[in-house]
């Protein structure tokens, strides 16, 4: 276990509208630890992007505290609270660059207002461009620039105070899925240079896959699970989990059994035919209801749901054959309605 750097206690946060109370934030617990990469995802209005805005309080929570390093973060006074906000650098999904400033003076920003002199300021910015690949284009502007040049700038930017977290709501959102990769693979690569604790808001459980150590899934204002990605991967626990593990699933009525397993591909088998392999052994037929899997380096990664013969002991042995071949296999009969 590491050291807590971002501790939420019974945080609740509620807005008023002409109509009605919204609650945005139902008595949230969590805690990042200091060099996570963690995730929190959850549907469009789960109250996940205001939740990372509670955590440096740019929404000031309704009740309940959050804890940054140690520091109250509710108890201190504006000064205090832009001080401790230096140590969250935040990215957005639309990257929020000053248009009328090039990539260098966007980065330079964040520590002209901290106070720093130019010419320390320019030497900064440019070793935080050269950090996200992007030292040839210091004096580009932003509408110059494609989204994932944008969001190094962001990031760039992000970084140019020393922050201990990185805060990215929706980062990659508004990029296609090759440069989403190339951003994840920033993030990762950043969070392992400089031990910088990454916290990712999205609505994909790719991203999560792809990049976050820890999860946390928020439905309905609340935390439905948090815990290892690896073990709600492998084994979502709550409805709220598993919408995001087998999406589609709902609603797939089957008609031979309602047992189903599920098969985790994680890196560790080969790419070969395994179902294949396992009805000509078993002799008999399976239904295919869920299949996400793919091939990177000749390692299967991804996940498949069969549904099985209705014959108990014949079931069995495909549970062993596939166990035998070492993946992952589970039961999975709430996968059918």
């Amino acid at each position: 276990m590491g050291q807590a750097l971002i501790e939420i206690r019974h945080l609740s946060k509620s807005f008023q509208t002409k109509e009605a109370e919204i609650t945005a934030l139902n008595d949230i617990d969590l805690t990042i630890e200091g060099g996570d990469i963690f995730g929190i995802i959850g549907m469009s209005g789960a109250g996940k992007s205001t939740l990372v805005r509670c955590m440096n309080m740019l929404e000031r929570p309704t009740q309940g505290t959050v804890l940054f390093d140690g520091k109250d973060l509710s108890g201190l006074g504006e000064q205090e609270l832009r001080k401790v906000r230096r140590s969250m650098g935040m990215i957005f999904q639309q990257f929020n660059l000053l248009l009328q400033r090039t990539a260098l003076e966007n980065v330079c920003f964040p520590l002209e207002i901290a106070g720093m002199r130019q010419s320390d300021a320019k030497k900064r910015a440019r070793e935080l461009l050269d950090l996200v690949g992007l030292s040839d284009r210091a004096e580009s502007y932003p509408t110059q620039l494609s989204g994932g040049q944008k969001q190094r700038v962001a990031i760039a930017r992000a970084l140019a105070t020393d922050p201990k977290a990185l805060l990215c709501d929706e980062a990659t959102s508004a990029l296609d899925p090759t440069t989403t990769q190339s951003i994840l693979s920033l993030l990762r690569d950043i969070n392992r240079r400089l031990g910088l604790t990454i916290v990712i808001i999205t609505h994909e459980m790719s991203v999560v896959e792809k990049i976050c150590n820890r999860v946390a899934i928020i439905d309905e204002s609340r935390i439905a699970e948090t815990g290892l990605v690896a073990d709600i991967f492998t084994k979502p626990r709550t409805a709220a989990a598993r919408k995001f593990v087998y999406p589609g699933a709902e609603g797939q009525a089957v008609s031979i059994s309602k047992r189903c397993m599920r098969i985790v591909f994680n890196g560790t088998s080969s790419c070969e035919p395994v179902l294949a392999e396992m009805i000509l052994a078993c002799k008999a037929p399976v239904n295919i209801l869920f299949a996400d899997t793919k091939n990177l380096d000749g390692k299967a990664f991804g996940q498949m749901v069969i549904q099985l013969p209705e014959e108990k002991d014949l079931a069995q042995k495909m549970f062993r054959f596939i166990r035998a071949k070492g993946l992952d296999a589970e039961e999975a009969d709430d996968y059918v309605g």
